[in-house]
């Protein structure tokens, strides 16, 4: 399974909900926790997060607009990467406002750090260089989770990525994708 951002945490649920379904679990630019906590400084601040739904709900389109900036923001080649993101989202219909707070209460709240030790299967986490919503730094966070679970967590940060490096840098993301799923594990 693979999850992006959000999109990761549920894959995540997915692997220890039926462990026996996924042989091997990859995040891009995702975290096992999206807010700073205890133990946990690598993450975004929960008062941003806040402030971001509020901004949601009184002005839809503008701060839509300044998410996808955030998400090309530092990537090397973060002009196209916006333009290819809006040109993505608008080919399909405006999510509903529940669904939009349903994300957010999820980055808000869940917490699989502890979780992490029951996942037996590989677990690979791509991660941009240059992401501002999950820095590069989850990586060895990460990998601290599972000291003594084996596979270990494998973590690779592409350069001058942020947090779509599967349109900012395409060639080097499914060179690290496809590496991963041509391993033999276990």
């Amino acid at each position: 399974w693979l999850g992006w951002s959000l999109g990761g945490m549920i894959a995540t649920q997915a692997a220890l909900s039926a462990p026996q379904r996924v042989t091997k679990l990859i995040w891009v630019a995702s975290s096992p926790r999206f807010v700073t906590g205890t133990g946990w400084p690598c993450a975004m601040d929960p008062d941003i997060l806040a402030a971001f739904a509020q901004s949601l709900h009184q002005d839809y389109h503008g701060t839509l607009e300044r998410f996808l900036a955030l998400q090309a923001l530092g990537s090397a080649a973060g002009r196209e990467t916006l333009r290819r993101l809006r040109e993505v989202l608008l080919s399909f219909p405006a999510p509903s406002p529940q669904a939009l707070d349903d994300g957010l209460a999820i980055l808000r709240s869940a917490d699989l750090r502890p979780q992490l030790a029951e996942l037996h299967c590989p677990i690979l986490a791509v991660l941009g260089q240059a992401d501002r919503l999950v820095p590069p730094a989850v990586g060895a966070a990460l990998q601290s989770l599972r000291p003594t679970v084996q596979p270990a967590i494998q973590v690779e940060i592409i350069p001058g990525a942020g947090h779509a490096p599967f349109i900012s840098h395409p060639a080097a993301f499914l060179a690290r994708i496809t590496a991963f799923l041509e391993q033999r594990h276990g």
